[in-house]
């Protein structure tokens, strides 16, 4: 007997950016735009031909998606109620803040601001499409 070789990290995170992209009705155009990456990219992690996806479009992935980065690489399907996604959400957001605070450049309370808008319409998003 044979037994299948374990997901590398790529393709772990590849099948749980498809199933959860797909969850929430999203086309891999759509995912790609709001990491501003192509849609071939997004389909080649998906197929598992990214093996070593960077760490900075998991954690756009992630933060599009209303997961961790550790749940993307462990390859976790998308299980938490909308009350722990909003949870998740908000630990991530206060997260950046601090970081973004200690950060010189102005722009980047700006980008906190557009990051805490797109995260509350997403948030709507999704709980307008359970409802449904």
């Amino acid at each position: 007997m044979t037994s299948t070789p374990p997901l590398d990290r790529g393709a772990r995170i590849g099948a749980a950016v498809k199933a959860l992209r797909e969850r929430r009705g999203l086309t891999q155009a759509e995912l790609a735009d709001a990491i501003e990456r192509s849609a071939s990219s997004i389909a080649r992690l998906e197929q598992g031909h990214t093996r070593h996806p960077r760490k900075r479009e998991v954690a756009a992935l992630a933060a599009v998606l209303g997961v961790t980065v550790a749940d993307l690489e462990r390859g976790a399907p998308d299980t938490a109620p909308p009350t722990a996604v909003r949870m998740t959400y908000s630990g991530d957001l206060a997260q950046i803040e601090a970081k973004l605070e200690r950060l010189p450049d102005p722009g980047a309370r700006t980008l906190l601001r557009l990051f805490g808008d797109m995260t509350d319409a997403f948030i709507a998003t999704s709980d307008l499409a359970r409802e449904n």
